[in-house]
């Protein structure tokens, strides 16, 4: 993974494209849900991203938000990301700088300008073939190693993913302050990037 990070500015991948992945791989959010991400969502008091029902890929009985702590590795990335794109005064976090439809910064970048980023310089990067969403499974496997050592019930929240069974009907814990630990654990393993 550090290996792909450290290529890819080299390779000519846009910056929106990089902070995007990196944000996937921070948090496990699904790239739709990091690509439309916009400022008003995060609460920097709370220390919690709230993104809204629309981005969140639903269950058949409909809204639910999806609510991801915010780490110290996030607060910098955020930082950088307003450093680097503040000027174009935008709601969007991750801005596009095109202006195809509309002006630059009015939208965010399309999700699968990722995809398309990664495909296109995969021989260039030297890894196996994957798409951005498989950095979800990464930071599952990761999160679960011993030397995180993260319950999988917590990894399930982390990834927003509905709980089975008994699990899903009785347990309504958020686990919020365990998400945040893992993730802390995750993003201080991720320093280099």
């Amino acid at each position: 993974m550090i290996q792909v990070f450290d290529r890819l500015p080299k390779l000519g991948i846009s910056q929106q494209v990089i902070y995007a992945l990196k944000c996937i791989t921070l948090t496990g959010c699904r790239p739709i849900e990091v690509t439309g991400a916009q400022w008003q969502e995060f609460d920097f008091d709370k220390m919690i991203w709230t993104i809204p029902a629309e981005r969140v890929k639903q269950n058949k009985d409909g809204e639910r938000t999806h609510k991801v702590p915010i780490t110290q590795n996030m607060v910098i990335l955020l930082d950088e990301l307003r450093a680097a794109f503040g000027y174009l005064n935008s709601k969007y976090v991750f801005p596009s700088t095109t202006t195809n439809k509309s002006g630059p910064g009015e939208q965010p970048i399309d999700r699968h300008s990722l995809s398309r980023s990664i495909s296109r310089k995969l021989e260039q990067l030297g890894v196996p073939k994957f798409v951005p969403h498989d950095l979800r499974r990464t930071v599952a496997t990761r999160l679960g190693d011993t030397d995180i050592g993260t319950d999988p019930i917590v990894i399930e929240k982390i990834l927003n993913h509905q709980l089975q069974g008994v699990q899903g009907v009785y347990n309504m814990q958020e686990y919020m302050e365990a998400r945040r630990k893992a993730l802390e654990v995750w993003g201080r393993k991720l320093q280099s990037l």
